[in-house]
């Protein structure tokens, strides 16, 4: 049998097209060795991305992985085609950035997933920006928790996504934090006295928790374990407005953030913040989309979701919680760092006065 050397070189025969998705499909799975392992990458099924995959072998006329040993290797074809699917999607990816940087290529439509948190903050604003520049464009916007939102942008069901998560293939994204937002002790009122040593209350007092397949309750679990703190959970939640309720209505504790609280006002009255009686920790909100399409559109977003929340959440945080508006870090240029810097001095002016 006559073995071809790896630079040998011959003209793909293609039997139909495919596309460019079906094309970085394949560079994912010759990547991660494993079609089980690019679907969780991809946040596809295995079956899915076969598919994608026994699709390209058809247009070409012959198989493009070994699938006799593991990892997965390329054939001699697969070779040839990596290569070209290299240039291929590198090439849209530049041509698409610069005809945006040109401002010659407008989309016609442009689909944002926005973590629920921020949504109400955010989102009329970012419409107002999106149609002002582009006229004409269809803007549609989604809201939900973390990891429905980057799950979203990694199927291509929104173009840009607001989120906690950032995709594990760091290399395709584009991510711009925004925020850096501190955890926080909420409990019900009055049920932590403050003259006394917070750590040891928690003992006596129910711990409300959100669930561990949420990105935030992953965050609380991966922190208690750095903190060796084992706590015992009769109560978890999915949705932030429940966690808050019930954490009231029976003298208990939970851990959130600022956002979390901003998104539920009617609970504030009947709730009490602290800063943590242990070591702190933040999540960090980003902006996040596929890297080269938008040219510097995403920046520019990010710039706008920073100052909105200087100017529509610093200063509420600050009446209520202003430890934890001092601990907020926004991700900003000097300029807005100099505006966010004297919008948190002001806010906490008022408050002593």
């Amino acid at each position: 049998m006559k073995t071809l050397p790896l630079d040998h070189r011959e003209p793909l025969e293609l039997t139909s097209d495919f596309s460019l998705k079906a094309l970085r499909v394949f560079l994912t799975v010759d990547e991660c060795g494993s079609m089980a392992t690019a679907a969780s990458r991809l946040r596809s099924s295995s079956s899915g991305i076969s598919q994608q995959i026994s699709g390209l072998e058809k247009s070409v006329g012959a198989p493009l992985f070994d699938r006799t040993v593991r990892p997965m290797v390329l054939t001699l074809t697969g070779h040839l085609l990596k290569e070209h699917a290299t240039r291929i999607l590198d090439a849209v990816s530049t041509a698409r950035s610069e005809l945006m940087a040109m401002e010659l290529l407008k989309p016609n439509r442009l689909r944002m997933a926005v973590i629920d948190d921020l949504d109400a903050t955010i989102t009329p604003a970012l419409a107002g920006h999106v149609t002002d520049r582009f006229p004409g464009c269809v803007f549609s916007a989604y809201s939900g928790r973390s990891d429905t939102m980057t799950d979203m942008l990694i199927q291509r069901k929104a173009d840009i996504a607001i989120t906690c998560e950032a995709p594990s293939d760091h290399e395709s994204y584009e991510v711009i934090p925004i925020l850096s937002e501190p955890f926080m002790l909420v409990c019900a009122k009055g049920a932590i006295d403050t003259d006394r040593d917070i750590r040891s209350q928690l003992e006596s007092i129910p711990f409300v928790h959100f669930d561990g397949e949420l990105p935030l309750g992953r965050l609380v679990n991966q922190h208690l374990r750095r903190l060796n703190l084992t706590l015992k959970t009769r109560y978890t939640f999915d949705a932030t407005r429940s966690l808050l309720a019930v954490t009231r209505d029976i003298g208990g504790w939970a851990l959130g953030t600022p956002l979390c609280m901003m998104d539920s006002i009617r609970f504030r009255d009947s709730l009490d913040v602290h800063q943590l009686p242990f070591s702190g920790f933040t999540r960090t909100v980003s902006v996040v989309a596929r890297r080269g399409e938008f040219s510097d559109f995403p920046q520019r977003m990010a710039n706008i979701c920073s100052d909105l929340i200087r100017v529509h959440i610093i200063p509420e945080l600050t009446n209520f919680a202003p430890f934890a508006a001092q601990k907020l870090v926004l991700h900003l240029d000097s300029d807005q760092q100099k505006d966010a810097e004297q919008t948190v001095q002001q806010a906490m002016s008022s408050v002593q006065v």
